[in-house]
This record gives C-alpha cells, sequence and structure tokens, in this order.
C-alpha cells in the first residue's frame, strides 16, 4: 500500500508484455517511471513510445513518466583489456 517508483533499464517495453506492464505503470500506488536510456534522446523517445502503448490514461502517463532532462543513460558496460 506505498507508493513506488520503476525504473526501467534495459527493457524494450514492447507489447509484448502489455498485461504486465499496463497493470504496473497504471496502478494508482505508481509515483514515477523512470526511463535509462541507452546513449541519447532518440533512445528515450523511442522508450516513452512503447510505455505509452501500455497506458489508457494518457494524462497519468504523462505526469508518470520522469522528463529527459531528468532521467541518466544506463551505464555500459566497456571490456576492453
Amino acid at each position: 500500500q506505498d507508493e513506488f517508483e520503476i525504473f526501467t533499464m534495459g527493457h524494450s517495453c514492447g507489447l509484448s508484455d502489455r498485461t504486465m506492464l499496463s497493470t504496473i505503470f497504471e496502478h494508482k500506488f505508481c509515483k514515477s517511471i523512470k526511463i535509462f536510456y541507452y546513449k541519447d534522446y532518440n533512445d528515450y523517445r523511442n522508450k516513452t513510445y512503447e510505455i505509452s502503448r501500455h497506458f489508457n490514461d494518457k494524462a497519468a502517463m504523462r505526469d508518470k513518466i520522469v522528463p529527459f532532462p531528468k532521467c541518466v543513460p544506463m551505464p555500459q558496460y566497456n571490456d576492453k583489456n
């Protein structure tokens, strides 16, 4: 019964998980959805489009998705030894 935040990391948020993601994203205790994007704004934007498909209430979606300036790129592992 507590509010929770969602962090998306490496998940496409595609339609294959629609039922599960819709249930989580539109839950009344879901406070925000923070996107850890890959490299740039284009990936952030693509992920917001995918997430938007799981919402019936678009106003709630706009309130929950954390804006790009407050998100960060997902750290990448680079094994170049």
